[in-house]
């Protein structure tokens, strides 16, 4: 398939945006050099600089400046930007609806998800995809919350697989629930509370706690509970979005943290006998919605869902 060339941006004074123009922007803006960009484009400097002057005059307005830390989007450059994503990802994903309707069964995939998903049920959703869909380039990155749902309404990501925040998603995002499990208190094996009967959460308020940043939704839900108990804020001596960090930062401390129930002993940790439920974590598929579900999205979807409903099952099975 030929790759589409152009897209009317506005027709105010007869202007028009190319898409080459949109792709040479984000390019220039991604590695904040025109030499880099030309590279990265396998164009030359000089074509490089001379489409972006011509976008430039056809906007009348100046999009990039130079500086001595490289190249930055004025305001203008960074609210084209923005948009220049999102069109560019929709184009391409334009190409791959239309390739599938020819019954090609290659393409690109992008998958975002959280720490506790990537252990879980994503990979077993990847291998069941792949087995049919070998031809499929697929991506898949690791992030926080904030970070992968910002990536989805960028364009970035096809689908994002995180924890359901407290604020509704934007009305262009549509989600799918894959699980919900309780959270549980943890520290290291051995950890004095460990061997506690009748554990309340104000015995916790003595020791320090390793978290993610305030901003995810389960570091939300623990100042929730502190809150409704009346009780001070836990005491954070470190915040964190590696997964890796945490539990190693729990060894052979008294520091403490949460996990889903399901990830506890895969940390390397154990479950505070706390006598206070906890909260319940409901992890879900999020995905632009643009009409029909692309094909490729679709079956990653199918074998993700699949693949929860399996171990939601065998959680219960085992209760």
């Amino acid at each position: 398939m030929r790759p589409w060339r152009t897209v009317v941006a506005g027709k105010h004074g007869g202007r028009v945006v190319e898409l080459r123009q949109l792709r040479h922007l984000t390019a220039v803006l991604q590695r904040a050099s025109f030499s880099a960009a030309a590279n990265d484009l396998n164009i030359t400097q000089p074509a490089l600089s001379k489409s972006l002057r011509t976008l430039e005059k056809s906007l009348g307005v100046r999009l990039l400046d130079r500086g001595p830390n490289g190249v930055r989007p004025t305001v203008y450059g960074e609210q084209l930007a923005a948009y220049a994503h999102l069109v560019l990802a929709q184009v391409s994903e334009a190409e791959q609806e239309i390739e599938a309707l020819r019954g090609a069964r290659k393409g690109r995939l992008r998958i975002g998800a959280v720490p506790a998903a990537l252990r879980t049920i994503v990979p077993g959703a990847a291998r069941t995809f792949l087995v049919d869909r070998p031809d499929v380039q697929l991506s898949i990155v690791e992030a926080l919350n904030d970070t992968l749902v910002g990536a989805l309404e960028r364009g970035a990501l096809d689908l994002a697989v995180v924890v359901l925040p407290a604020e509704p998603f934007a009305p262009e995002i549509e989600t799918r629930v894959l699980t919900r499990e309780p959270m549980a208190i943890v520290g290291r094996p051995g950890h004095p509370l460990a061997a506690r009967r009748d554990l309340e959460l104000a015995d916790l308020s003595a020791f320090s706690w390793v978290v993610p940043e305030r901003l995810e939704p389960d570091r939300r839900q623990l100042d929730r509970l502190f809150g409704r108990a009346r009780l001070p804020l836990p005491k954070v001596v470190m915040e964190t979005t590696s997964v890796t960090l945490l539990p190693a930062m729990l060894s052979d401390t008294t520091f403490v943290s949460y996990l889903p129930q399901s990830s506890v002993d895969a940390g390397g940790c154990v479950a505070l006998p706390l006598r206070a439920a906890t909260w319940t974590r409901t992890t879900v598929a999020a995905f632009r919605i643009k009409g029909p579900l692309r094909p490729l999205l679709g079956r990653f979807l199918a074998c993700i869902e699949a693949v929860a409903a399996d171990r939601s099952a065998a959680q219960g099975r085992s209760r």
